[in-house]
């Protein structure tokens, strides 16, 4: 594939939102309505998702699909607003650009493109002068700040560590700053045509649209153009080829404005051939819109909340016990489904497309999700292998950047141990749980308590790593307990929840962490709650302690009430809303195989597991003798009978009490065999899943087939040494008490015309 002539000249954003580039105030426009395009020699026009659609001719445009249009066609957004072409002449090609000046804003002309709609066309600049760098605000609708939202510039000093705020948009000046051009949000995209009528997408570099990314396999799907159009083949990759979040099996044909989609990377296929492409490391939003979840009874845990996590943002999510928080986290991460509401990862529904976005989540439990019995290097090594389809050579080549990332290389061939049995520390764990993670670079980071029993040290070191994990351009949510002011002060937002005794979950503040979080619960009186919350402290005397006493002194509905009229709600809820997606029904949960690439990689990892425990291992090995020793016991105590003559015509029943004592016997050897087998087959199972259930959970949520993990658990279970011990109980009780072996024979018909005789075993 190359670049085409769709080359994007300028572009407006059209709605009834304010914050629009071209505003039209008509009841049937929505708020970010639809775009209009300019290429080099031609205008599209993009609806954006509107609740009443955009017509050309009086033909209703596909949502999110741009159509070239003229200015003689009647464009309208709904049925009657007619469409409002910009006041002034077709954009040029773009200036050759000032040296020594990155510019900012929504314009795609821009050095940095931030498409969001609290940011201005031409919002900030920064010139360098004499190896100093300026930042300058363009007079943007809704200004320029650094380090601290309240702290608003109209020129300053920028220093690569500072934070950039655009509106409520917070980006890193170290970004800003860097070589490559940036591009964030929904214009990020690259318009791409066939170069030929059949070309492979793979990590291979002889692919014709070549992908390095390890969630892409290295011949990852196939692109054809026929007579009937443009299909998609996916060629056997491990982590699948999507269109509209529903998996190919086999060829799939792709209509207009569809979107196939490829490890981190969409492609949407436009009516005039071409594609656009589209990258989501980096540039992920995730947005809750309305989102509540009820308890398996139908009791309400939380009620609905609604708010948007940008790019490149560290998001604290903070709590007093009992008020949801992890649940609310697992409901943005698809591990519990809400009750109403829609999670939207960059627009898309994640429950309608979750075999697709799974792949861009990384999610790390409170508990560990390491087997302590491996070394670094062979959990990162078994994760990799679970997870892509790298080579050997390629995954040992990850590990080692991620954990030399991660400060902890030295350790990569050290145990990794447990909390009882330590061999890393906290936050060395901690660190390689979060490296499971980064294995597959996922641009999405969900944590449940990251620094829970950690020391203020380790907590510190923890939260300082998904700082520059979130500066590298990750979405970062975590939920936390009681951090200290060194650690709150790193996180760029707060989501708050408050829950009154017997009362259920809900938003109580959105915004930024520090100070304002602190500020907003330790700042004017609550209207009507009859209490008046402490005067506001100096930033000397703010410790984020006081948000849970601060939050304590008025009930759920006061803060929500308060939040609702407060400025941080327009600026970090209903500014960063855009258009929701209609439902729709499509997408299905894709069919998983049994997976013999995955099922090899979990008996190798079982058997390194049982060789390095011990204990389990003898009690595995012993378990099988002990049992037959007690069997041996127990019926050595039994008298034995006379010996049975067998006939022609089988037993004789002229001996009740001789054919009750052994066919009593027999039953009850049979018997405790069955419970033996049922008890092997249980204990040693149940000891397997649920020591590692949490490591299933997680794996499972990736792209663990359940088949590959169960007859892994079997092969081992079964072909093992027990199988061997095992067969041995079965003979044992064959041999008398003196030691010597009696014939046995099973109790049936005459075989032969000879009188055999049957002993008690």
């Amino acid at each position: 594939m190359s670049s085409s002539g769709s080359h994007i000249l300028a572009s407006w954003l059209i709605g009834s939102d304010p914050a629009c580039d071209i505003v039209v105030n008509h009841p049937g426009v929505s708020g970010r309505h639809c775009r209009l395009i300019q290429y080099e020699h031609q205008f599209g026009i993009e609806d954006l998702g509107s609740t009443n659609g955009t017509y050309v001719d009086g033909r209703k445009i596909t949502p999110r699909m741009p159509v070239v249009i003229t200015r003689q066609q009647n464009v309208t957004l709904g049925q009657s607003a007619p469409l409002p072409w910009p006041d002034q002449q077709p954009a040029q090609p773009a200036p050759v650009r000032e040296p020594g000046v990155i510019r900012i804003g929504r314009s795609p002309e821009s050095d940095i493109v931030l498409d969001y709609p609290m940011i201005s066309w031409d919002h900030a600049r920064i010139i360098e002068r004499n190896g100093q760098f300026i930042l300058e605000d363009l007079n943007s609708r809704n200004g320029t700040a650094i380090n601290e939202l309240q702290n608003r510039i109209t020129q300053a000093a920028l220093l690569p560590e500072d934070d950039v705020y655009l509106g409520s948009f917070k980006i890193p000046a170290a970004r800003l700053l860097s070589d490559r051009r940036v591009v964030v949000g929904e214009a990020d995209y690259q318009a791409v045509t066939f170069a030929r009528d059949s070309m492979i997408i793979g990590r291979d570099p002889q692919c014709e649209l070549p992908i390095d990314h390890p969630m892409v396999s290295w011949h990852h799907s196939r692109l054809a153009r026929t007579t009937e159009g443009i299909s998609v083949e996916d060629l056997g990759s491990l982590n699948g080829t999507f269109v509209d979040g529903v998996r190919v099996s086999g060829r799939m044909r792709v209509a207009a404005g569809q979107e196939i989609g490829v490890g981190s990377f969409r492609f949407q296929l436009l009516e005039n051939g071409s594609l656009q492409r589209r990258e989501y490391n980096g540039n992920v939003s995730i947005q809750a819109v309305e989102v509540m979840v009820n308890a398996p009874d139908g009791k309400r845990l939380l009620d609905p909340i609604s708010l948007t996590v940008f790019p490149s943002e560290l998001v604290a999510l903070m709590g007093p016990a009992g008020a949801g928080k992890t649940t609310f986290l697992k409901a943005l991460n698809g591990y519990t489904p809400p009750a109403g509401g829609q999670v939207l990862f960059n627009g898309s529904d994640l429950y309608q497309s979750y075999d697709l976005f799974r792949q861009q989540m990384g999610y790390v439990p409170q508990d560990d999700i390491v087997h302590s019995q491996l070394t670094v290097r062979e959990a990162l090594y078994f994760s990799a292998k679970l997870r892509t389809d790298l080579t050997d050579k390629e995954i040992e080549e990850r590990i080692d950047k991620i954990l030399d990332e991660l400060g902890i290389l030295d350790k990569k061939n050290s145990i990794i141990g447990s909390p009882e049995r330590k061999v890393l520390s906290g936050g060395q764990r901690k660190r390689v749980n979060i490296a499971l993670e980064l294995i597959s670079d996922t641009p999405v980071l969900f944590l449940d308590e990251p620094t829970s029993g950690l020391s203020s040290y380790d907590a510190e070191g923890v939260v300082d790593l998904l700082k520059r994990l979130s500066h590298e351009g990750k979405t970062i949510i975590t939920t936390i307990h009681q951090p200290s002011i060194d650690v709150f002060r790193k996180f760029d937002n707060l989501i708050m929840i408050s829950r009154d005794p017997g009362g259920t979950g809900a938003l109580a503040f959105f915004g930024p962490a520090y100070p304002d979080s602190i500020q907003f619960f330790h700042g004017q009186p609550v209207q009507g709650s009859g209490t008046r919350i402490e005067a506001s402290k100096t930033d000397g005397e703010l410790s984020p302690e006081m948000l849970l006493t601060g939050l304590a002194g008025a009930r759920t509905p006061e803060w929500c009430d308060r939040f609702a009229k407060s400025r941080y709600r327009k600026q970090f809820v209903e500014d960063r809303a855009g258009q929701v997606p209609t439902a729709s029904d499509q997408a299905g949960a894709a069919k998983r195989g049994i997976g013999l690439a995955q099922w090899l990689t979990l008996v190798r990892r079982n058997l390194i597991l049982k060789v390095r425990d011990r204990a389990q291992m003898i009690i595995l090995l012993l378990q099988a003798p002990l049992f037959a020793l007690l069997i041996a016991l127990v019926f050595s105590v039994l008298k034995e009978p006379a010996a049975i003559v067998v006939g022609r015509n089988g037993i004789p029943m002229d001996n009740p009490q001789q054919f009750s004592e052994l066919t009593g016997s027999i039953i009850g050897i049979e018997f405790l065999l069955v419970v033996a087998a049922i008890w092997f087959g249980c204990n040693n199972a149940a000891r397997d899943v649920v020591g590692e259930w949490t490591i299933f959970q997680r794996e499972r949520m990736v792209n663990l087939k359940l088949p590959s993990y169960v007859f892994s658990k079997f092969a081992l279970l079964t072909v093992s040494l027990q199988s061997l011990v095992s067969s041995g109980q079965v003979l044992f009780p064959t041999y008398s008490r003196t030691g010597a072996r009696k014939e046995s024979r099973a109790v049936g018909r005459y075989r032969s015309p000879e009188r055999t005789s049957l002993a008690h075993p």
